[in-house]
């Protein structure tokens, strides 16, 4: 519980929300083992390749290329609008893990941690990783 429990009036929904969260303290998020890492990578690719998805993310991708943004501005602005888009895409296939909203970037981490180790799942991780930075030609 630091300052960001303060940061709305506890009133809010957000408020309340923070107030459940501090008073919790920090999350625990499941391990996933490297089979269940594989599966779960698997099963994002699906969801990000679909092409009503893929059409969603090139979509919000052009729109933020038209404004010709500096390249740092381009990049920020890419992230903060494809992670929110991509985050309940994935969601689903996470949540059969055990990881929910809160916990899902630790999720991603380990995913992450798993392929590191695996050349299999590597080339997966860095397409995911370029989708989120606004990359989807390959």
């Amino acid at each position: 519980s630091g300052p960001s429990a303060l940061a709305a009036p506890p009133h809010s929904p957000a408020g309340r929300a923070a107030a459940r969260t501090a008073g919790r303290g920090a999350m625990a998020a499941p391990t996933l083992t490297k089979e269940q890492a594989k599966e779960a990578l698997d099963e994002a690719m699906a969801i990000l390749e679909d092409e009503e998805n893929k059409k969603k993310c090139v979509e919000c991708i052009t729109a933020i290329k038209a404004e010709k943004l500096e390249p740092m501005q381009e990049k920020m602005k890419l992230m903060s609008e494809l992670v929110p888009l991509v985050t309940p895409m994935v969601q689903g296939p996470m949540e059969k893990y055990g990881f929910n909203k809160d916990t899902l970037m630790m999720g991603m981490m380990q995913i992450n941690m798993h392929a590191s180790a695996d050349p299999d799942m590597q080339p997966k991780v860095a397409k995911i990783m370029r989708a989120l930075q606004g990359n989807f030609d390959d």
